[in-house]
């Protein structure tokens, strides 16, 4: 805001209010003051690491925040002092902190005094200590290993010159203050010393040796990581944990060829596969040469893909040389057809002979590179499949130019075309003569998508050519003008995916038209696709035209298949209602249709009524000799769980013969006990 740039610039702001007449400055700051917004409450991220508040917009003023403490006391709150620990303003802490006994708004609650870490490290990054002085004794922080990793990531870290027998910390009295606060905490400085390599200037990891820390292989992986030799050689020559293969790997691929030679010289661990991998990538050449001349275990079989796939074709054409067994894949032939020299293209075609991808051809002759194509024609890698001509088919002149080129493309192009939807240009290629001799399955299942599926057929009728009346269970899912027009000028039967996809798509109007002109029906799914979107005259539709597919066994068979237990109780609610009878007649009658458990349960809970637990008893013992006599024993357990919550919801008898049946799992004698009489 301008105004609180203003504000916090005191002689402008003396300049404009000194032609405010009437009234003083200290009004008018009272008046700015009661307009801002309150500070916000503390645990919430702050606008710029914690700094929205009056307090700080006035860019440290001490004098106006004492006016707030002396005359606004609304305006403030324990949040004030956080963001001056933030801002790093020594003098407005503790003239916030000594206010603390006057003004109460200061005053934080007793369970807020511990700060989260994003507080700690933002006083931290300041690296004063009377600043860290002055937070230790406001707040409960608890210094851990996290606020030593964050001292030492401090921007205020100096690389100051390490000389033997004395420590140099002008640059770090922040990490001084919380290292001498954690040397006697468990655990706070188990991980230091490798922190410090990662992190950290030489001579930090020297006085942490000197402390006599403890530390592991990955401070030397570390300082290799970083390309930190000095430091490389410091531990090498002073600590006895060593380093893994990671040193050389991520040192080979930062390129730091002395950290490299260094370790092979000096060290065992030697490397990975993946130290040549990475060098690859990143187009190391010095190092490749290297590790290829001396790690024989970097040699890494995925060398030349990865040198592909990144583009570093001068890399690939090297390692042809040096390491003839290596080999490649798809997705770096793939980059190399599309970005590669040509010949390098014509070595690794006769290398090792590798058909692109039908994404890659596509990419390739829209990148207009017929010297590829032809190679790749020559080595016998396309062939001119259907998928092929697909791909390489676009507008008319480069259509034509590639017939030119390629005659055995001429058999597909009108085909490929249509698939593409490109139906003025498969009209251009029909009045040259261009045959249509292959079958047109795939590309009008491709075109019956799309707009141009109602043209592409009155096309091919124009031209002669039959509609077959396959295509019609993949016109049912798009609209009626195309299902009418294939049903009219096609032969021979479709199947029952029609009016399935018709009824899933919710395209009623379709649904009817092949009920009432084709006699392939529908399968269970239809009906699925019905009760799942409550269209329930469409349902009793299908239903009455055909009544073989919709019978009790085959929607019981849907129950059981189905898991979602909403779309089984829908099923169950319509069963009972296309039955006539009641929910309790109708799951009697359903035992006999070798219910699931999921089935099992959401009939039986449709049968429970909320209001009478009772009622429910009676009808739960009535049905328990039914379960157990039909084998349906592995569905008592649900029985089970419905009379005890029944048993729980009405007055029984609940005393220890009660309790001895139905552990004994004596359902009816239990449940005839219980209903006896009540307690």
């Amino acid at each position: 805001m301008a105004s609180l740039d203003v504000m916090s610039s005191p002689s402008l702001a003396q300049t404009i209010f000194s032609f405010q007449r009437g009234k003083s400055l200290r009004i008018l700051i009272g008046a700015f003051l009661q307009s801002c917004e309150k500070l916000e409450k503390r645990g919430f991220e702050y606008k710029r690491l914690g700094c929205t508040d009056v307090l700080h917009q006035f860019n440290g003023n001490l004098r106006i925040v004492e006016y707030m403490l002396a005359y606004k006391h609304p305006t403030v709150s324990p949040a004030a002092i956080d963001c001056a620990f933030i801002s790093g303003h020594i003098d407005i802490v503790c003239a916030l902190l000594a206010a603390r006994n006057t003004v109460r708004q200061l005053c934080r609650p007793s369970d807020a005094t511990k700060p989260n870490d994003t507080l700690v490290a933002q006083v931290l990054r300041h690296n004063s200590e009377l600043l860290l002085e002055l937070f230790a004794a406001y707040t409960d922080v608890q210094w851990d290993g996290e606020a030593l990793r964050v001292a030492l990531s401090s921007e205020k870290v100096t690389c100051v010159e390490y000389t033997h027998g004395s420590r140099h910390a002008e640059g770090l009295p922040c990490f001084d203050f919380v290292y001498a606060q954690c040397r006697d905490r468990p655990g706070a400085l188990d991980t230091l010393l490798d922190d410090a390599a990662r992190l950290s200037p030489l001579y930090i990891v020297q006085r942490l040796h000197e402390d006599g820390l403890a530390c592991t292989s990955f401070a030397m992986d570390a300082a290799a990581r970083r390309g930190h030799l000095d430091m490389v050689r410091f531990l090498h020559l002073h600590r006895t944990e060593g380093c893994t293969v990671a040193a050389m790997d991520t040192a080979a691929a930062r390129g730091d060829l002395a950290i490299v030679r260094f370790l092979h010289e000096h060290r065992t661990e030697g490397c990975s596969t993946k130290a040549l991998g990475g060098a690859v990538a990143n187009d190391h050449k010095d190092i490749v040469c290297f590790l290829l001349d001396n790690r024989g275990e970097a040699c890494s079989p995925r060398a030349l893909d990865i040198a592909l796939t990144n583009c570093r074709f001068e890399m690939a054409e090297y390692l042809l040389q040096r390491c003839p067994h290596l080999t490649y894949a798809d997705h770096g032939w793939h980059m190399t057809l599309l970005h590669g020299p040509l010949d390098l293209i014509i070595a690794l075609a006769i290398r090792q002979p590798l058909r692109p991808a039908p994404y890659t051809l596509n990419k390739l002759f829209a990148a207009q590179r017929p010297e590829v194509v032809a190679v790749l024609v020559n080595h016998g890698l396309i062939t001119w499949t259907f998928d092929e001509v697909y791909a390489a088919v676009a507008d008319e002149p480069g259509t034509l130019e590639l017939v030119a080129t390629y005659p055995r493309t001429r058999d597909l192009v009108v085909a490929a075309a249509l698939a593409k939807g490109l139906l003025p240009l498969a009209q251009e290629l029909l009045a040259l003569g261009f045959p249509l001799c292959v079958s047109l399955d795939t590309p009008m299942m491709a075109c019956l998508g799309s707009d141009a599926g109602l043209p592409t057929m009155e096309l091919l009728v124009a031209h002669g050519v039959p509609l077959q009346a396959s295509w019609l269970d993949r016109a049912a899912g798009e609209n009626l003008a195309l299902v009418e027009y294939t049903h009219t000028h096609s032969n021979g039967a479709c199947s029952v995916m029609a009016l399935d996809s018709a009824v899933a798509r919710g395209l009623d109007d379709v649904a009817r038209f092949l009920m009432a002109h084709r006699t392939e029906g529908c399968s269970m799914s239809a009906v699925r696709s019905c009760i799942t979107r409550d269209d329930d005259v469409l349902l009793y539709e299908l239903c009455a035209t055909y009544p073989n597919v919709c019978d009790e066994r085959a929607l019981m068979a849907a129950i059981t298949e189905t898991p979602q237990q909403k779309l089984q109780a829908k099923y169950v609610r319509w069963w009972c209602q296309r039955r006539g009878q009641s929910d309790r007649d109708a799951f009697v009658a359903a035992l006999d249709l070798g219910l699931n458990s999921w089935a099992f349960q959401s009939l039986l809970a449709s049968c429970l009524s909320s209001n009478d637990p009772r009622d429910n008893l009676v009808f739960l013992s009535s049905i328990t000799d039914a379960v157990l006599q039909r084998g349906l024993g592995p569905r008592s357990w649900h029985l089970r769980r419905a009379l005890e919550a029944q048993a729980l919801s009405s007055t029984v008898r609940t005393d220890a013969a009660a309790k001895a049946l139905f552990e004994a799992n004596e359902l009816t004698a239990w449940a005839h006990y219980v209903l006896d009489a009540t307690c």
